[in-house]
C-alpha cells in the first residue's frame, strides 16, 4: 500500500489522501468541500464509499469493477479517516454517477440507481 497526505499550502491543513492498494487509487476526503471537489473529478463509473447515515470521509475508488476485497479496503479507510474503530459498521457503496451533491458542501444524495449497504 502506498498513501499520501496533501496539505493546503495556504492554511497547511491536511487535505485529501491518496493511497493505492492492489494497482487502485484511492482518494479520501478530509472535509467537506474536498469530498465535492473529489466528486466532480471522479469518472462517473467509479465508486464511493461513505459511512451509512452518518458523517464520515468520502472515499472515490478509482475502478469501474469494484472486487469484496477492493470495497472492503475502502470502507477500512472511511473508517479510519473518520476515527470509527467500531466492528461492523454499517457503510454504503454506489458508483459516482448515482450521486447528486446535496444543498450543504459535502452533502450528497442518491439519484435512485442501484447502492450496496454492508457492514465492515
Amino acid at each position: 500500500m502506498v498513501g499520501g497526505l496533501f496539505k493546503d499550502e495556504k492554511t497547511s491543513q491536511a487535505t485529501m489522501r491518496i493511497y493505492i492498494n492492489n494497482g487502485i487509487t484511492y482518494k479520501v476526503g478530509q472535509r467537506d468541500t474536498e469530498n465535492w471537489a473529489i466528486i466532480l473529478a471522479a469518472e462517473k463509473d467509479y465508486y464511493w464509499v461513505h459511512l451509512d447515515k452518518q458523517p464520515s470521509a468520502h472515499v472515490i475508488v478509482e475502478t469501474d469493477v469494484l472486487l469484496p476485497e477492493d470495497l472492503a479496503y475502502a470502507a477500512e479507510l472511511c473508517k479510519a479517516q473518520t476515527r470509527v474503530y467500531k466492528k461492523d459498521v454499517p457503510c454504503v457503496a454506489t458508483t459516482v454517477g448515482n450521486l447528486k451533491l446535496g444543498s450543504k458542501p459535502g452533502e450528497v444524495t442518491f439519484k435512485g440507481g442501484e447502492r450496496t449497504h454492508f457492514l465492515h
